[in-house]
């Protein structure tokens, strides 16, 4: 890999990108990543830029990582979409806002990009544990459908599993949405059935009279697993009591970040 990562770059490519929230990204070890960043002989125009190792309870970890492949690679680094997952992790992006700026302090080049609204984009299939579908989406659906004892295992993930930190020495789920966000604020966002559309899973299951998970069974499998999701509240900033957007403030006026969108 470090071959093909300097021919690359001796072809004029312009640094590495990695997305450790995402299989099998999440599977990458941080002395994997530092190793290949110095096998680089001219670092002095390199630049690193990764969706984080999670969003949610591993966030401020994620981000410590991020300064720590700067420092022991001196390349430039990026951090993609800082803005954690859910309004109950406010605290933690202050914090991660500091550890930012006393990595800028120490003279390492790092910043980050944030998203310019108040949520984020994916595929239905990311809100569901990866170890659920090792054989195929197919199989797994086929499964989602037949088998309740399945079914009833794969809601009970959604709503409970902790990730764990380092991701590659557990099962490699990064963020859990559902129990970060909640039903209420996964929305599908683009279904072939426009019924679906604009309307979280938690209303659609209102709608139909139907529990939520079972709302989000016929979801995914009217849709054969390719309906796109809004996650809202990405950026800590849909606080439903106060209003309160000063978190999401704090990225987008911080001299550190820029904005970036990669919508699907």
């Amino acid at each position: 890999m470090e071959r093909l990562f300097r021919e690359f770059i001796e072809q004029w490519g312009y640094g590495l990108s990695s997305g450790l929230m995402y299989m099998p990204g999440t599977f990458s070890e941080t002395q994997e990543l530092i190793d290949l960043l110095n096998s680089i002989p001219d670092k002095s125009n390199l630049l690193y830029a990764s969706h984080l190792r999670g969003y949610s309870d591993t966030f401020l970890m994620a981000v410590q990582e991020a300064i720590d492949i700067s420092r022991a690679t001196g390349v430039r680094v990026e951090c993609s979409h800082l803005g954690p997952f859910g309004t109950q992790y406010k605290k933690e992006l202050r914090i991660a806002l500091d550890l930012l700026e006393h990595a800028d302090e120490e003279g390492l080049q790092i910043g980050f990009d944030t998203l310019a609204y108040c949520g984020g984009s994916t595929t239905i299939m990311a809100i569901v544990p990866p170890w659920f579908y090792t054989d195929g989406i197919d199989t797994f659906l086929g499964r989602l459908r037949n088998d309740e004892d399945f079914f009833k295992r794969v809601i009970e993930a959604m709503e409970t599993y902790v990730p764990t930190w380092p991701s590659w020495e557990g099962e490699g789920w990064t963020d859990n949405f559902v129990r970060c966000l909640g039903w209420k604020n996964l929305i599908v966002l683009s279904a072939k059935n426009s019924a679906f559309q604009g309307k979280s899973i938690a209303a659609i299951a209102d709608e139909i009279g139907c529990p939520v998970a079972e709302a989000f069974r016929k979801i995914i499998l009217e849709e054969h697993g390719r309906a796109i999701m809004l996650m809202a509240g990405v950026g800590t900033c849909l606080d439903e009591q106060s209003g309160d957007m000063s978190g999401f403030d704090s990225m987008v006026e911080h001299p550190l970040g820029t904005i970036g969108i990669d919508a699907i």
